[in-house]
């Protein structure tokens, strides 16, 4: 009969209406564990490409976030006109990631604790996340868990929002990331307990001023021929400029104590131009050995990195215990 045509057409318009609801909440699901898992390879710094791979299209993958000059980022990233940036790729992701560890992990009292690492996670707060499309927008917080128990006055948080497209395999190929730059500086500083804040710089010609702290600067290809040094590197060291520029690699100061295995990582990031830091046992050229915690920024002339900025934060001698006299 005809109702029961029509009843059965109602049914299937209303299961095929429930299918494509499902769909939905199916799919903004995986994107949002798409999100959660970019985040979690952010905060972790991994440095296994395939993983970013799996999550971001390698052919188009781009990110604009705000110019972020407390810490390192290419200077060829930058659009002046709008105050931002843009992250391109797989590998300009990685290493603005390695950027950012670079930052926290800089609010360390190195004199207390040499070897720590500071942990950060972000929350995305999808209760009232707006999906348009292959568009989702959101809400993120991101945290710092242990930078007081590392020295810090403080943790560090930072809250924003974020627009992001996916293709149709759910792969990100889109991100745009907002918060607030100067709210964020105000808190580095007080975290710091410092009352200066300074610019990271990115390009060969802003590093030609004077630094309040040992500084090396080297050529960003193998052998890492010196190229700078200043005063306070000529004290930290023993050598002199003349003994070294142009003459010698960033690596002069290696010794026997130093550790191959950190020594090892830094380089990876260098050879992948990305920002990095290290604790490593150096030795002056008298022989005496000393603590150097140094950031390593890379740095663009016309917009390719061809050099790389060394900056000693933390420089601390290690006492030589010598054989006590016998009693005469």
């Amino acid at each position: 009969s005809m109702v029961e045509d029509l009843c059965r057409e109602r049914d299937t318009l209303m299961s095929e209406r429930a299918g494509a609801a499902n769909i939905l909440v199916e799919m903004h699901n995986t994107r949002t564990e798409v999100l959660m898992s970019f985040f979690a390879l952010r905060s972790a710094n991994e440095k296994r490409r395939e993983l970013w791979a799996s999550i971001l299209d390698e052919s188009c993958f781009a990110c604009v976030i705000p110019v972020t000059p407390y810490r390192s980022f290419p200077a060829s990233e930058v659009q002046v006109s709008k105050c931002q940036r843009t992250i391109l790729g797989i590998d300009g992701m990685m290493a603005d990631t390695a950027s950012l560890h670079v930052l926290l992990n800089s609010l360390v009292d190195r004199s207390r604790y040499p070897n720590a690492t500071i942990k950060f996670r972000y929350t995305l707060v999808t209760e009232e996340a707006v999906v348009a499309g292959n568009q989702m927008m959101a809400r993120w917080v991101m945290t710092t868990e242990n930078a007081a128990q590392c020295g810090a006055r403080m943790e560090v948080t930072k809250q924003g929002m974020l627009c992001c497209k996916f293709n149709s395999a759910h792969k990100i190929i889109g991100l745009e990331l907002m918060f607030d730059v100067m709210a964020l500086m105000l808190q580095l500083k007080q975290a710091a307990g410092s009352d200066t804040f300074s610019v990271v710089p990115n390009t060969v010609q802003t590093c030609q001023r004077n630094f309040d702290m040992p500084m090396l600067m080297m050529l960003a290809d193998e052998p890492y021929t010196i190229v700078q040094v200043n005063k306070l590197w000529e004290n930290m060291s023993n050598y002199q400029a003349e003994q070294v520029v142009g003459k010698s690699s960033c690596r002069i100061l290696e010794g026997e104590a130093t550790d191959p295995t950190a020594v090892e990582a830094l380089i990876n990031e260098i050879r992948y131009k990305r920002p990095a830091s290290a604790m490593v046992v150096h030795y002056k050229k008298t022989g005496e050995r000393f603590r150097n915690f140094f950031l390593a920024f890379p740095l663009s002339t016309d917009s390719r990195i061809t050099h790389y900025l060394m900056l000693s934060t933390h420089v601390e001698p290690i006492a030589t215990v010598l054989p006590t006299p016998k009693d005469i």
